[in-house]
């Protein structure tokens, strides 16, 4: 039997390994900029507060071992809420907390945050100014069942036209960074999805379907 020289089995074993190559498909240019703008880290999912979610795409590093650049894991967004002087972030709207680790909302943990202005724009039944700080943001509830009425620490600034319920917004999908103001029909934040959870366009829109499995899709629950 012929010897094969070590040259010889070196370019062969290299010519294999191209021929491999030739098959894989290359990464696009914009994954490899994701990938070089992420940190992998180590998973701690056990050390993750309880109302932080696991599931797919999660935006707490603690859950998917993969850190965003501006992205906090739910135990830094709770630890810079406890530093404003919040004593129990967990009672706070699942929303900002979501837009707070997902980069939204800019915050230094100092207790001055409280009174930044996060939105502001014009209501709903008139064309005056409504302005929306972090904390009245923080306290504002994220569910609107159709029937009571809500209540919202944010009104109109002049207070000249507006009265009562009318005179309050809701302002939902500042976990997304779109703000938008509603009069509560608007207001839904789904707490099954990964993390903090998101929000959803209209109170009556559910990502449970009929089989009450919770999904990524909208399912309507009803429409009267």
């Amino acid at each position: 039997m012929p010897k094969t020289s070590g040259a010889s089995k070196e370019n062969s074993k290299s010519h294999g390994e191209a021929a491999k190559s030739k098959g894989k498909k290359r990464p696009s240019q914009s994954s490899l900029a994701e990938i070089s703008n992420n940190v992998v880290v180590m998973k701690k999912p056990k050390a993750c507060v309880e109302d932080c979610k696991p599931g797919p795409k999660n935006d707490c590093w603690q859950r998917s071992g993969v850190r965003k650049e501006g992205y906090f894991s739910c135990v830094e967004v709770h630890a810079l809420l406890k530093d404003m002087g919040i004593e129990e972030p967990e009672g706070t709207s699942r929303c900002i907390r979501a837009a707070i680790m997902r980069g939204h909302i800019k915050v230094t943990g100092k207790k001055e945050d409280l009174d930044m202005i996060i939105w502001k724009g014009q209501g709903i039944c008139c064309d005056d100014e409504y302005r929306a700080t972090l904390g009245q943001l923080l306290q504002q509830q994220v569910y609107y069942d159709g029937d009571d009425p809500y209540d919202s620490p944010i009104s109109c600034v002049l207070g000249e036209n507006c009265t009562g319920d009318l005179g309050k917004i809701l302002v939902a999908n500042l976990c997304s960074g779109t703000p938008r103001p509603n009069m509560g029909k608007g207001q839904n934040h789904c707490y099954d999805c990964s993390a903090f959870g998101k929000c959803l366009p209209d109170f009556r829109d559910s990502h449970y379907n009929e089989d009450g499995n919770h999904t990524n899709k909208i399912h309507f629950v009803s429409r009267y």
